[in-house]
């Protein structure tokens, strides 16, 4: 058996950091997208980490993203889906998607403008919904911020509407700055745990913000105006709600907050 010296053993240690700063290495780059281009095909062909940044047009086009990259639109960009199903799927992690006009989901229940499929660490911030079913749906994900975004359903009576934010599974969610506007729900939360609320605007709607089965959940300095019902509290435990505007429910069984077999 050979016996490897001292300086054997540093000079092959040098070779190989040697090789290691001369491979190449991978950067994260910007990809430019105009209007006459496929997103879907710019998503098939991006890289981890990578940004496709948008440019002002009408995408006619579902998108469905597997992948750790972040999709951000220059102003006048819109996503119009054909009616059917979900506007954007995510499936994965660390997805982010900004400053997007989401428009024409499907109308079965469980469609929306953005549908989350699991995965963790997506990052909703400063798009505008309009006719979608649900504006954004987070179904068993973890650790997502959904901030600064506009969001309305279809044109039809509330209880044929989606919710601004439906989440149901998963846990530590932040969901601040939203602004809903004729919708069923504002922010419809089911069986997750560990959720911030802080700072939306839920307007005209059904019920501003409704729990269901929700644990550890912090609702703090939202403004509630013009819904049937402001807070809905249903069999949940550990809710806070601190410092809340609640205004002006429109319907006689109306209530400010109401809160059912809860602790």
């Amino acid at each position: 058996m050979r016996h490897f010296c001292l300086k054997e053993v540093g000079i092959i240690f040098l070779i190989v950091l040697i090789a290691l700063m001369k491979s190449p290495t991978v950067q994260a780059a910007d990809i430019s997208l105009s209007a006459e281009d496929s997103i879907q095909e710019a998503i098939n062909q991006a890289l981890t980490g990578d940004t496709i940044v948008i440019q002002a047009g009408t995408y006619t086009e579902g998108l469905t993203i597997d992948k750790s990259i972040t999709l951000r639109g220059e102003e006048g960009v819109v996503i119009e889906g054909d009616g059917e199903g979900n506007v954007i799927t995510i499936v994965g992690d660390g997805v982010t998607i900004e400053g997007l006009t989401v428009e024409n989901s499907g109308t079965e229940k469980d469609d929306a403008g953005i549908y989350v499929r699991e995965g963790s660490n997506h990052v909703i911030k400063d798009n505008v919904f309009k006719d979608t079913m649900n504006g954004i749906y987070i179904n068993k994900s973890t650790k997502n911020v959904i901030t600064g975004n506009q969001i309305s359903s279809v044109s039809d009576h509330f209880s044929n509407r989606g919710s601004g934010i439906f989440v149901y599974g998963g846990s530590d969610h932040t969901i601040e700055e939203n602004v809903m506007m004729r919708v069923q729900d504002g922010v419809y939360l089911e069986s997750v745990s560990n959720v911030h609320l802080r700072n939306n605007a839920a307007l005209g709607s059904r019920y501003g913000l409704h729990f269901m089965f929700a644990e550890d959940i912090v609702a703090e300095e939202n403004q509630l105006k013009s819904n049937i019902t402001g807070l809905m509290i249903m069999d949940s435990t550990r809710i806070q709600v601190l410092n809340n505007e609640v205004i002006e429910q429109f319907h006689v069984r109306g209530f400010g907050v109401l809160i059912y077999e809860s602790e």
